[in-house]
């Protein structure tokens, strides 16, 4: 399906499907001195895993980033799905300019790798994480024919603080609304 060209499925009239279970606004601080080059996406996930709940009840927290690899392909608009995922293991006294670098890290040592897709060993590693990041750029498309297609978020709405003391494992659409200025869409 091509948002932005191609034909769109028919209309659908009743109530919307929600894309989480519950979700959180989050406004990122300033960067510190010592977090000066590292983007917003790395800073909300590492203000989330030093946030964790599960910081004081297990060794350390596992975080997987999802990461495209669409980029790779010679013609990019191949069919397929084409997604790594990273597997940081935070160590629990990490502070969270060192958990945005090392989360860095293990992005660009996914990217440099050959490989488009996960191994069936690397997907079902995603299983053991506390967190799942995934960067959504598609909250909003505006079509070559003038629609504008925007996200249905769904989900109850919940601070920070109660989404970081839940005692499950989730899933974390990251969208960006504003410079500084995130949803995070969450399901277990």
């Amino acid at each position: 399906l091509r948002l932005r060209d191609g034909p769109l499925p028919p209309p659908h009239f009743g109530v919307a499907e929600g894309v989480c279970t519950w979700r959180v606004d989050v406004r990122l601080p300033p960067p510190a001195p010592d977090e000066e080059g590292l983007s917003e996406f790395l800073r909300l996930v590492a203000l989330v895993c030093h946030g964790s709940h599960w910081r004081t009840t297990e060794e350390d927290v596992v975080a997987s980033v999802i990461v495209s690899t669409r980029h790779k392909l010679e013609d990019a608009q191949q069919r397929g799905c084409f997604l790594r995922s990273t597997y940081v293991s935070v160590p629990r006294r990490a502070t969270p300019p060192q958990i945005a670098r090392l989360h860095r890290r293990h992005i660009q040592a996914t990217l440099d790798e050959p490989r488009v897709c996960d191994t069936l060993h690397e997907r079902l590693r995603m299983a053991a994480c506390h967190y799942v990041f995934n960067k959504w750029m598609l909250a909003e498309v505006e079509r070559a024919d003038g629609a504008r297609l925007e996200l249905v978020c769904g989900g109850r709405r919940v601070s920070l603080a109660s989404l970081l003391r839940l005692r499950v494992p989730l899933e974390l659409k990251c969208v960006k609304d504003a410079p500084g200025s995130w949803r995070l869409l969450a399901s277990p």
